[in-house]
């Protein structure tokens, strides 16, 4: 007789006594989570170097990888690519009323997952890339696929290790458009003695002069369109009934709401103007005279006491408004069922604008980092060649202007971000110096504040450089708990 044959009632589902058996309650799932490296570099050059050591590895055909790089690096798209701003006109082409683009379409259906776009590359010789690599593969396709959205979009999805640099991983603005997601994850920062100065980027804002008063001008602009949208329906809605007629009134419920969201930011910026023109005509009677640029720098106490004044300090209770209703407003631009033209949306100054703002909130409410903060009023010469709006330093960048604020430059006119005459600007205002580039710079002077932001929930954070010492400062600076240490005379 089998031992293990259950008897006639068990095996009828009843016990002895004929009551049914108790199920046995279900197991839970003790499989380890997918653990993702992110391997941070200083530059775009280096993550390079780095995918060809990579390469050369025992396992480097079977981890697989994926490389964060922006659109300027990796969009094949022509007019695109003419155009100033890469990725301002690649998000237009693909917002719900724009023309699409060929590339990004081709994508659809197939190559928007994973693995298929990795058989694709393995059939290229692709296996193990770079940007420059996959941008050829990809481009050379009989139906080419879009680079930008193949690295940054499909490959993540199933990559053990992400190769980007530090920016991508420390700055909140780059690392939450480009879906990057540090939680439980291992981070591996290469030279990592440059990681203290990316920080401190990271976590400092620059705000132009012109800059506001074209957020200003773009939300008010777009606050009178809507309101004329939302009058112009109730006055046809009564000669509509039944199905009409509820379309006409969910539209004009949802172009109110839109209208609510847009006031509560056309007020926030319209203060941070206010502010911006009050405290910079009166910081810079302090300034060093200096025909072509003044300066001058006040502590986190000034700052705090001037952003009461005008009802913007992190304690005031429009955020509590404010914040729902910027993430709203962008929630809406992204839905597919959103086809109005985009003319008739909020345009990405402004929204960029708000967003910097809330980010430079969102750290400045923690009392205890308050003291990380300094304000500085800068109001620069700008000096003209041939038909160019302002003077441009060789590495592309303005003098004093940080990475994240060259996107500002580059989505508006020649002009760019100073008045060069003494007329009014678009929202009525005179500049505040007439022919400079005014702005405030709110300046991080501690990496503390961005390093555990971005890195305090990660499994593990490893730092590697041949030169961290001294490391007992460099851990005070970066304000996390160290708990292992190797140093070594030969790497």
């Amino acid at each position: 007789m089998n031992d293990f044959t259950s008897s006639p009632s068990v095996q009828q589902g009843v016990t002895k006594n004929g009551t049914p058996p108790e199920k046995a309650p279900p197991k839970e799932c003790t499989c380890l989570p997918k653990v993702r490296i992110y391997y941070g570099t200083r530059t775009h050059k280096q993550i390079g170097q780095v995918v060809k050591e990579f390469s050369r590895l025992p396992y480097g055909g079977l981890v697989l990888h994926t490389i964060l790089a922006s659109r300027e690096q990796s969009c094949i798209n022509v007019a695109a690519r003419e155009s100033r701003d890469v990725s301002a006109y690649c998000k237009e082409l693909l917002s719900a009323g724009g023309i699409g683009c060929r590339y990004k379409d081709a994508m659809k259906g197939r190559f928007d997952r994973a693995p298929n776009l990795r058989h694709v590359l393995e059939r290229t010789d692709s296996v193990v890339f770079d940007m420059e690599e996959l941008v050829e593969s990809l481009s050379s396709l009989p139906s080419p696929l879009c680079p930008y959205f193949s690295s940054t979009r499909v490959l993540t999805t199933d990559a053990d290790i992400i190769f980007c640099p530090f920016s991508y991983l420390v700055d909140p603005i780059i690392r939450n458009s480009s879906d990057v997601h540090l939680k439980h994850s291992v981070v591996i920062l290469d030279e990592a003695h440059n990681i203290e100065d990316t920080c401190r980027e990271a976590a400092s804002f620059t705000f132009y002069e012109k800059e506001i008063s074209d957020s200003l001008v773009n939300l008010r602009e777009k606050e009178n369109t809507t309101l004329k949208l939302i009058e112009k329906s109730s006055a046809a809605v009564d000669l509509m009934d039944g199905m009409e007629k509820e379309a006409a009134n969910a539209y004009i419920e949802a172009y109110s709401l839109e209208l609510e969201r847009i006031t509560a930011l056309a007020l926030l910026v319209d203060d941070i103007f206010k502010w911006f023109r009050d405290s910079s005509q009166k910081l810079l009677q302090y300034a060093r005279k200096d025909d072509s640029r003044l300066s001058y720098t006040v502590h986190h106490g000034y700052l705090e006491v001037d952003l009461k004044r005008f009802h913007l300090h992190p304690d005031d209770e429009r955020y509590q408004i404010v914040e729902p209703a910027y993430k709203g407003l962008v929630a809406s631009y992204q839905e597919p069922k959103d086809n109005r033209p985009v003319d008739n949306r909020v345009g990405s100054v402004a929204l960029i604008c708000v967003e910097k703002w809330l980010y430079f909130i969102g750290y400045f409410k923690d009392e205890n980092k308050r003291s990380m903060y300094k304000l500085n009023v800068c109001s620069e010469k700008v000096y003209q060649f041939h038909e160019r709006g302002s003077y441009i330093q060789g590495d592309g960048r303005r003098d004093g202007q940080s990475v994240k604020n060259i996107g500002y430059s580059q989505m508006t006119g020649e002009e760019s971000d100073v008045w060069l005459s003494s007329t009014q600007g678009p929202g009525g205002h005179d500049p505040i110096r007439s022919g400079y580039r005014t702005s405030f710079n709110l300046w991080c002077m501690c990496p503390e504040l961005a390093f555990t932001d971005a890195f305090s929930e990660c499994r593990s954070i490893i730092l590697a450089s041949g030169t961290l010492c001294p490391v007992e400062t460099l851990k005070t600076e970066l304000g996390l708990k160290f708990h292992s240490q190797v140093c070594s005379w030969k790497v």
